[in-house]
């Protein structure tokens, strides 16, 4: 129980954090009392339900049962798209949205991770980035498996909402996820959860998207207008693939647009080293890899991104001899672009209970007081500052069909709390050492719910995760690249 005392606090709460939010929202807009007039459902329950903010808190019901009255669906927002949203995620509001927003309000003291990736170095020497760090929860919404159609468009929009509102302020998607309709899918949600009456701002949220992967239409827009002298040609496209700063411009031009954002926190590309590597020596990738961080440093001053990375899938769960990336070198690269405080700051790659390359093998090598000692990429990341996003924590859902480790789990005292496979192996992830984020689709009602609940329980604690690693250990194979 509250109690008293307890209540009054969570009513001084709300009442700051719109005060707060109002504030800070010039283009929202208008609150769902006005909308309300404009249209009703036939349910009068619906009118009482939206002026009580339900829009947000219940977004499953209200979206399908509600969908005229409720301030965050198609039907009732205005004919004129807002301006883009203006800002990026930033220290205040970002720790706002962890210590004050109610539907964060009992996660777990861990659930939050004090990310340090976007800080600065301010001293000649120094090991480990400066303000400004970003308090962002160690679970994210991403956004890439479902089908191209409006009932998936509105699930997924649904999904963010619904993750938000429960405490999560990380969200990834790609401009080629579902055909871009991923994007905009996340540019609606963003639409609702700004503009509804529930204090949520821009600066609280990390949004991440990628490119590499380009629409054909650009593709081919750009190469009837390419040309040897810095136009985009055909060896510049590998499996669909492009990371010539054209094709970079035309993609991050789209995604925002999809998003309805004047900044993107991160743009990742995507799969570079996995699409362009095999088909060229280390020495031509690299500098194909450099033409883009000068052009990614470029949009980072014009503020069209507050920082950019990049979204693997092998490169560096590999061993050196067989092509697997130095994290230090791709670091030294953007370095000699844009200086110590240049602007790659993350990098997401696989990690589950199978896939544990980034945690396990000491394949990296970083400069440490004049030697050059091997380390675990995760090692490697922190030291280089850089932070690391986890994908694929149900490795899209074969592990969900992997009986033999559904039975070890079950057997595991650490994950006793949880009660079905998918939350185990999401719990697993997040738990990585070192890890900042992991990231998992989700579409269905009782799935979402599942999954954000578990910012009620702090992750495992490095000991408890090297010893449930150990138990699912017994007779189980690592995933292979």
């Amino acid at each position: 129980m509250l109690g008293f005392r307890g209540c009054l606090r969570l009513i001084a709460v709300w009442t700051l954090f719109i005060a707060i939010g109002s504030c800070s929202r010039d283009d929202a807009f208008a609150g769902y009392e006005e909308k309300i007039s404009e249209c009703l459902d036939s349910d009068t329950e619906c009118e009482k339900w939206a002026k009580n903010n339900q829009c947000l808190e219940n977004a499953y019901f209200m979206r399908e049962k509600c969908h005229k009255s409720c301030g965050v669906t198609p039907d009732c927002t205005p004919k004129d798209s807002p301006k883009p949203w203006a800002g990026r995620a930033t220290a205040d509001g970002t720790r706002l949205f962890s210590t004050m927003y109610p539907g964060a309000y009992h996660a777990a003291e861990h659930h939050w991770r004090r990310d340090p990736a976007m800080g600065e170095y301010y001293l000649p020497g120094q090991q480990m980035r400066g303000a400004p760090w970003l308090h962002l929860s160690s679970l994210g919404v991403g956004t890439y498996l479902g089908d191209t159609d409006a009932q998936t468009d509105e699930q997924v929009t649904t999904a963010i909402i619904a993750s938000v509102h429960r405490g999560w302020n990380c969200i990834d998607t790609a401009s080629n996820y579902r055909i871009s309709r991923a994007e905009k899918s996340v540019g609606t949600a963003l639409n609702a959860l700004f503009s509804g009456n529930v204090g949520i701002t821009r600066d609280m949220l990390l949004i991440s998207t990628k490119a590499g992967y380009i629409a054909d239409d650009i593709a081919d827009n750009l190469m009837i207008r390419g040309s040897k002298n810095g136009g985009v040609v055909t060896d510049d496209i590998v499996g669909g693939n492009c990371i010539h700063p054209k094709c970079l411009d035309a993609s991050l031009k789209r995604s925002l647009s999809a998003l309805n954002l004047a900044t993107v926190d991160i743009l990742y590309l995507h799969n570079a080293a996995e699409s362009h590597l095999g088909g060229l020596e280390n020495k031509a990738f690299l500098k194909r890899l450099r033409e883009a961080f000068v052009w990614l440093e470029g949009a980072r001053k014009e503020g069209k991104i507050a920082a950019y990375g990049m979204a693997t899938w092998d490169c560096f769960r590999k061993a050196p001899e067989k092509g697997g990336l130095q994290l230090q070198e791709i670091v030294k690269l953007a370095e000699s672009v844009g200086g110590r405080n240049h602007g790659f700051r993350y990098v997401q790659l696989p990690i589950n209970a199978r896939m544990r390359e980034a945690w396990e093998q000491e394949w990296q090598a970083v400069e440490v007081d004049g030697q050059t000692p091997k380390m675990t990429f995760m090692e490697a990341a922190a030291r280089l500052g850089v932070g690391v996003f986890a994908s694929a924590p149900l490795l899209e859902g074969e592990l969900l069909k992997d009986e033999a480790l559904r039975v070890k789990l079950d057997e595991v005292k650490e994950l006793s709390l949880l009660h079905n496979l998918g939350t185990k192996l999401l719990q697993i992830s997040r738990s990585t050492p070192l890890l900042t984020t992991a990231l998992i689709g989700h579409k269905a009602a009782k799935n979402a719910d599942a999954n954000v609940r578990l910012i009620a329980l702090d992750p495992l604690n490095e000991d408890q995760f090297y010893s449930v690693m150990a138990q699912i250990d017994g007779g189980a194979k690592q995933a292979t690249v």
